[in-house]
């Protein structure tokens, strides 16, 4: 069996998970339709069956979900009102319509060129983040307690985080939020 040396394509219309379609190959995955779901491979596939390290799903509609996997992802939504979620390796979120939610996992890069857009962050380190648009939020999670996390550090979130017009944090830890006070920071408002 040769190893795979290039991404093998789909095009979808209906939900999708790439472990139940294919589980021995990485792919460049489009999901086309409102209201739908992919996920990338879960497990890695073994080195002895490609020289690649992730999947590539791109959604095109509005209000779809893409989940990353254990490899290197690349997820990016064309539409409005999606959520991009990072799985466990180093993935990179894309978002470029509005009304956005990319969920971080402390590992990777989260951008948007779209207005609206809400970051969640699981960790209070390691995503960077970049955002163009206008209007976007950072929200840290509840399960957090004991960090520090500032709008003017540039160097451990990314230069996106000069563009967040908002930080929040809802749950009971003990959190220090730090603006640069033309910023909103603060509890979460529902």
């Amino acid at each position: 069996m040769s190893l795979q040396n290039s991404k093998k394509t789909t095009l979808s219309g209906n939900s999708f998970k790439l472990d139940t379609l294919d589980p021995n190959n990485y792919y460049d995955a489009t999901l086309t339709a409102n209201y739908s779901s992919a996920v990338a491979h879960t497990t890695l596939i073994p080195a002895s069956l490609t020289n690649l390290t992730g999947d590539s799903l791109t959604a095109t509609g509005n209000n779809d979900t893409l989940y990353g996997g254990a490899g290197r992802d690349s997820l990016t939504a064309l539409g409005n009102f999606d959520s991009l979620i990072a799985g466990s390796g180093i993935d990179t979120l894309v978002a470029k319509g509005s009304s956005d939610t990319l969920v971080g996992n402390g590992l990777s890069s989260l951008s948007s060129s779209g207005t609206g857009t809400t970051f969640l962050l699981l960790n209070a380190s390691g995503d960077t983040i970049r955002s163009t648009g206008g209007q976007a939020s950072i929200l840290l999670s509840p399960t957090l307690s004991g960090i520090n996390f500032s709008l003017l550090d540039t160097f451990g979130h990314g230069s996106g985080v000069a563009n967040v017009s908002t930080l929040a944090y809802n749950g009971s830890g003990a959190v220090t939020l730090q603006g640069d006070g033309t910023r909103e920071v603060g509890p979460h408002k529902s």
